[in-house]
């Protein structure tokens, strides 16, 4: 059920000592935040642009507003993961949800935007008196969801403090990398490599099959080898399974890599290999598969090589759409 009429509710959890937090946002890595604070005994209120998203996460210790100005009054702790830079300034800026957020708060912010984008919020949010501290995941929402993320923050020691509790509640391991926007060029740097590493796991394995080696003969070799990763072993098991399920999506990511070429740009340093990643993004998405997992650039080197492409399927275990 919809509900802005939150002050009163606050003000008795208040009163009961339970821990309040905002969260605006509702995507995957949204809800999963969300799941990992009620666990944790966090009372979450959660707002979404697109109304319908927030509908899984209605029950116990959560509350759905309306109005994302209401939604942020009284909270202990604000949080926002948006997707894209201009849908952050839209909430927190244009719409005036910053000016609402009760002064002396926590605000940590989970989306992947540029430094100078960052930077003009980080003034907003001084003159507002709220404390806004940069977070950056390191995993999926899946891992999130699991217990298995990891955090790189950045902001002021006060900010840190506050915050903690519920980033606690979000993921056990926490690594502060500085007092201003470090956070945003960890998660720019995160998201590169896994966009190269996609690229380059995708022709490899395309390479090994048409030359008679299985991919799960591949993959296994893969996750013994120096080069083994968390990030490798989860996508070699997608692969075996053609599981094309988005975790982190062709389309996201492709926003993602964007977001660094502009940082490589601002800064004059030429970035090949990124430029190289995002053509295979595009043209990934251009054949209707940004909505599928970043994987489905096997997809398009299949396609490329006119050899059969993977049909996949989802996690649900239905075709994707």
């Amino acid at each position: 059920m919809m509900s802005d009429n939150l002050d009163g509710g606050r003000a008795e959890d208040v009163r009961n000592g339970v821990p309040r937090a905002t969260l605006l946002g509702a995507g995957r890595l949204g809800s999963a935040v969300t799941r990992r604070c009620v666990a944790d005994g966090w009372q979450m209120t959660v707002w979404n642009r697109t109304p319908g998203r927030t509908e899984s996460l209605e029950g116990p210790g959560v509350t759905v507003a309306s109005d994302p100005r209401a939604a942020v009054t009284g909270a202990d702790v604000v949080v926002t993961a948006m997707t894209g830079g201009q849908a952050l300034v839209d909430v927190l800026v244009d719409r005036g949800v910053l000016a609402a957020v009760p002064v002396g708060t926590a605000l940590v912010d989970l989306s992947t935007v540029d430094v100078e984008l960052s930077r003009y919020l980080a003034r907003v949010a001084a003159s507002h008196r709220v404390h806004y501290l940069r977070c950056a995941v390191g995993g999926t929402a899946d891992d999130v969801e699991a217990g298995l993320g990891e955090l790189f923050v950045s902001g002021s020691t006060h900010a840190v403090e506050l915050a903690d509790p519920l980033l606690g509640a979000v993921a056990d391991t926490r690594h502060v990398v500085g007092e201003h926007d470090e956070a945003r060029v960890v998660k720019l740097a995160l998201n590169l490599m896994m966009a190269g590493a996609t690229c380059l796991l995708s022709e490899v394995v395309v390479v090994a099959e048409a030359s008679g080696v299985s991919r799960e003969t591949l993959c296994q070799a893969l996750d013994s080898s120096p080069i083994a990763s968390t990030f490798l072993a989860c996508k070699s098991q997608a692969l075996v399974a053609q599981d094309y399920g988005p975790s982190y999506s062709a389309q996201q990511m492709r926003h993602d890599i964007e977001v660094v070429l502009d940082r490589g740009t601002a800064l004059r340093i030429p970035m090949s290999l990124a430029v190289g990643s995002l053509a295979e993004l595009d043209e990934t998405c251009a054949d209707g598969w940004g909505s599928d997992d970043c994987l489905s650039v096997v997809r398009l080197v299949q396609e490329r090589a006119h050899r059969t492409v993977d049909k996949g399927k989802w996690k649900g275990g239905g075709a994707p759409g």
